[in-house]
């Protein structure tokens, strides 16, 4: 079975970002926070003092750590305009040959759109490489064990779709986190199966489209999973990072995923 990776983003690969008191925007969740001293990390910071994220080369680094010469891996990536980095140079290195890519430049489009990204991803494995199944991840994940892709495997293998819990880190340094069960925004299925979803709504602000996608899901078909190793890694959780790349910058709830993409300057 061949699974493509499908993975949307805009400025996750060499990020600087102020320090931040991260807990004190969590004080809602505080409960769930547990301390992880042994995933703990130094964290990159420069001369000004701020804290570089070199997000999605980690995240595909780890992913490519556990490819087998037995797996038929497939990658597509669909960038909205990134300025951090050079995507192709840097999957040029991370990635090279061990498994076919494909880098999707956005350059009509100004602003991020996860939810039209991640369509246009599953669309580009679909037509191109004749993929059978879709793994939808966010730019900051870490794959430390093949356990999420294997329990992947087996749920599209019984035509349900997966759904991953991740650990989510909510310090810098990795040494606090706590299990996002409330995100619904990475999933695998068979191609055939995501065709008969919503599919992923447009985004003209933070949230929304993958919740869109996964009520439209029986219940009775979703596989709910805690992963240990599968970890998100930290950035910043104030609200105007979340919506730094989106062309709407307030809290829109169910309006900030829309099926149509919204006229906006």
């Amino acid at each position: 079975m061949r699974l493509a990776f499908c993975i949307a983003v805009k400025n996750r690969s060499c990020i600087l970002v102020d320090k931040e008191d991260s807990l004190s925007f969590l004080e809602h969740v505080s409960d769930k926070i547990v301390d992880c001293p042994e995933l703990k990390i130094n964290p990159w910071i420069t001369k000004e003092g701020q804290i570089a994220l070199p997000l999605l080369p980690k995240m595909i680094r780890s992913l490519m750590s556990l490819h087998q010469e037995k797996d038929d891996w497939v990658l597509v990536i669909v960038d909205y305009n990134s300025t951090d980095i050079n995507l192709n140079e840097m999957l040029e290195y991370e990635v090279g040959t061990k498994i076919p890519w494909h880098l999707e430049k956005v350059t009509e489009y100004p602003f991020f759109d996860r939810g039209g990204g991640l369509a246009k991803a599953a669309h580009i494995a679909e037509t191109k490489y004749k993929t059978d199944a879709l793994f939808f991840c966010d730019a900051d994940l870490l794959f430390a064990t093949r356990d999420v892709i294997d329990k992947a495997m087996e749920t599209i293998q019984k035509q349900k779709f997966y759904y991953p819990i991740f650990f989510s880190f909510v310090l810098a340094d990795h040494s606090k986190g706590l299990w996002r069960d409330t995100s619904y925004g990475c999933f695998a299925s068979s191609v055939e199966n995501y065709k008969q979803t919503e599919g992923w709504y447009h985004n003209v602000s933070w949230g929304w489209e993958d919740r869109a996608l996964a009520d439209s899901i029986p219940e009775t078909q979703k596989v709910r999973d805690y992963v240990p190793g599968y970890f998100h890694q930290w950035h910043p959780v104030k609200w105007e990072f979340r919506v730094k790349e989106y062309p709407i910058k307030e809290f829109l709830f169910k309006d900030a995923a829309v099926k149509t993409l919204r006229n906006v300057s």
